[in-house]
């Protein structure tokens, strides 16, 4: 049996959909194949998790400054904040 750290709404909900898909992601740690329209998900999925973990962020990046220059860093290039749009 795996022990798994912690559940997230996002693993959880996976679990719900598919518990196959759950174990491929969270246990057996596959890769999802890329999907360029999740892309700005992601980045404010990741900017909204680091701005709300003050202890582990420098003071300085928990700014709204510090939150559009996280945004330009993490947003891939070509992302699309539509799927089928440049």
């Amino acid at each position: 049996m795996v022990a798994i750290a912690q559940l997230s709404y996002s693993s959880i909900r996976a679990y719900e959909e598919c518990p196959l898909r759950w174990k491929f992601l969270y246990v057996d740690r596959l890769p999802e194949a890329p999907r360029g329209y999740f892309s700005f998900g992601r980045t404010v999925h990741s900017v909204l998790e680091e701005l709300l973990q003050p202890f582990v962020i420098p003071a300085g990046r928990r700014s709204p400054d510090g939150a559009h220059q996280r945004t330009l860093d993490e947003f891939p290039p070509g992302g699309s904040l539509r799927p089928g749009l440049p």
